[in-house]
Order: structure tokens, then C-alpha cells, then sequence
């Protein structure tokens, strides 16, 4: 993100957890939508428990809001770890 001087500096925009529905490890490069959303990946956990795609929502306070659209996890015939 941009900061007042005009350079960059780094904002954790949402905190991933082993243990949590959402999944960990992201490792996927993401994509903007022309909403401000952001796109991505993670390689494990989520509720099937080989990752997930997740939305990231920009805020009106700049927070960000995670939703999982899509969790992997049937042994192969989902796909597993993107």
C-alpha cells in the first residue's frame, strides 16, 4: 500500500491459520477483480483440508473481509493443494 510519502509499505491484509476454515499457506500469486477483490489460493487446510480458493473484500474502515469460495478435499476427485 501506498504510504503518505508516496512509497510503499507493507499491510498484512488477512492472517491465515493452521487451524482455521479459511486455510493456510497461501502461495499463490493474486488477481484483482475491477471491484478491488482480490483473488487467491491457499495449499492446505480450509474445511476439506487441502485448501482452498479464497475473496478478499476491501472495507470501508481498510480492513479486509476473507470468504472461502471453494474448499478441497475429496482425495482427488476435488483436486487437492493448488
Amino acid at each position: 500500500m501506498r504510504g503518505q510519502s508516496g512509497n510503499w509499505r507493507e499491510k498484512i491484509l488477512y492472517n491465515f491459520n493452521q487451524s482455521g476454515a479459511s486455510g493456510a499457506a497461501p502461495n499463490s500469486g493474486l488477481i484483482f477483480d475491477a471491484a478491488g477483490n482480490l483473488y487467491g489460493t491457499t495449499s492446505a487446510y480450509g474445511t476439506g483440508g487441502y485448501g482452498t480458493v479464497f475473496k478478499l473484500t476491501p472495507t470501508t474502515k481498510g480492513n479486509w473481509t476473507e470468504t472461502t469460495l471453494h474448499s478441497f478435499g475429496s482425495y482427488g476427485h476435488d483436486g487437492l493443494s493448488p
